[in-house]
């Protein structure tokens, strides 16, 4: 924890969907160091959840990932990087609508209601994702 601050900041790597109980146990803990309310904290790790899970499940096999948290008492801001083709999920046209028939496909919408402001960069070969998320009054 940063003294000055308050706030955290943890990096982590993930590889596989195994990895998701340990990450989530690890930001909850660091979520919580920093004071953050419970609704914050379960905004946070659902966004967490479902970006490295669809990272992990569309980006290709064997891709591994870069998971940064940064968070102070009412904010926290994560970003994921991962190389492959490029994939913006903030354009309307990569988020589909889910089919009512079959589970899934609700975790990009989810994570644009959930964050405050979701933005994407692609460097060379890597996406990176960055989801805000705001302490709400």
């Amino acid at each position: 924890m940063d003294s000055e601050t308050g706030g955290i900041e943890l990096d982590e790597k993930v590889s596989g969907l195994a990895d998701l109980g340990r990450l989530l146990t690890a930001f909850s803990d660091a979520l919580e160091a920093t004071g953050a309310s419970d609704r914050l904290r379960r905004r946070a790790l659902l966004v967490m959840e479902e970006l490295t899970a669809n990272v992990l499940s569309h980006a290709g096999e064997g891709v591994s990932a870069s998971l940064r948290l940064r968070a102070v008492a009412d904010e926290a801001a994560i970003k994921i990087s991962y190389p492959g083709p490029a994939f913006d999920p903030t354009d309307p046209e990569n988020v589909p609508i889910p089919n009512p028939d079959r589970p899934g496909g609700h975790g990009l919408r989810l994570i644009q209601a959930l964050s405050t402001h979701l933005c994407y960069v692609r460097h060379t070969n890597r996406n990176s994702v960055h989801a805000f998320i705001r302490q709400e009054d």
